[in-house]
């Protein structure tokens, strides 16, 4: 690992964070002592030094960019026509163990960043790998892409791609606004598409995210969300209503955000997550899963 620390090397928690002898951010794998590259995290550090290099001039955040993206590109594992982004280590918070699987955050963010690296620099690649990831959302989990479609036709963005699909809403949004943003860019139909069937899912679910005093995290341990992702729930439901007219998205930004001013909601949320938690994992499994986070997170720093 480097010790560069003037470049602002983001650590978002659980995570630590550094660069590699290259110059690509890694991460240190939860629970473990080893390092590997996680898709969303460099394509958001792409993304914030693109940002700094257009307000400030400075070449050396337009190289840790440029850096980031051609990293992304030769990361990309190509699948029968689509490309991904695969994780080989286990995904502790929802007891996964299969390797290798797919973020579809990851897929959103990283998009995204391909995007904005073809627009600075006219290089027809990063837009032809852009298109590769798009159609990673018309691809089923089973073979590779992020698509889950349920039993009631209802077509799902997973953010994590993995079986069974626990539909993060947040993550599940974003995904929906990357794809946005590559249709702004491209306006090809592919993306309406896709776009047009997500919004359709969300409209016609979101009840099944409210338990009538907070908004849930996913529908697989129908975690109430922390008081962030509450907060970022709201904010992209009211951004859904900008980009769609739909009132619903208003509504329930609304109804949510008044949630959120409530002592007793946020006293019962928390309650209900320690309840969700002792179910799922014991006494004995939880103090162990805290223990495991508290080494990891000391020996990171």
């Amino acid at each position: 690992m480097t010790d560069e620390t003037d470049r602002d090397v983001p650590s978002p928690y659980p995570y630590i964070c550094d660069l590699d002898e290259d110059g690509v951010l890694t991460i240190k794998i939860p629970y473990t002592e080893e390092w590997g590259y996680y898709s969303l995290f460099i394509a958001r550090y792409a993304l914030s030094n693109l940002k700094k290099y257009r307000k400030t001039g400075d070449e050396e955040y337009e190289e840790v960019f440029l850096t980031q993206v051609d990293f992304l590109c030769d990361d990309l594992v190509e699948k029968d026509g689509f490309a991904v982004w695969e994780n080989d280590y286990s995904l502790p918070w929802y007891d996964f163990d299969e390797k290798p699987w797919v973020l579809g955050l990851g897929q959103g963010i990283g998009m995204r960043a391909l995007i904005e690296a073809h627009e600075h620099t006219g290089e027809s690649h990063y837009l032809k790998k852009a298109k590769k990831v798009l159609h990673s959302f018309d691809a089923e989990i089973e073979d590779g892409g992020v698509k889950y479609v349920d039993e009631e036709g209802y077509t799902w963005f997973e953010e994590y791609a993995i079986d069974p699909p626990p539909h993060v809403l947040n993550g599940f949004i974003t995904i929906l606004q990357s794809i946005d943003e590559f249709y702004d860019y491209t306006e090809e139909k592919k993306a309406e598409q896709l776009w047009e069937e997500g919004i359709k899912t969300i409209k016609d679910n979101l009840d099944r995210y409210d338990n009538g005093y907070w908004s849930l995290y996913d529908l697989h341990t129908f975690y109430p969300s922390t008081v962030k992702y509450h907060k970022m729930h709201v904010r992209q439901l009211k951004e859904l209503y900008e980009d769609t007219g739909e009132k619903i998205f208003l509504n329930y930004a609304e109804k949510w955000e008044d949630y959120k001013d409530k002592r007793l909601n946020r006293v019962r949320k928390s309650l209900k997550r320690g309840f969700i938690h002792l179910r799922t994992k014991g006494v004995i499994g939880g103090l162990k899963r805290y223990h495991k986070l508290r080494k990891y997170r000391k020996k990171g720093n």
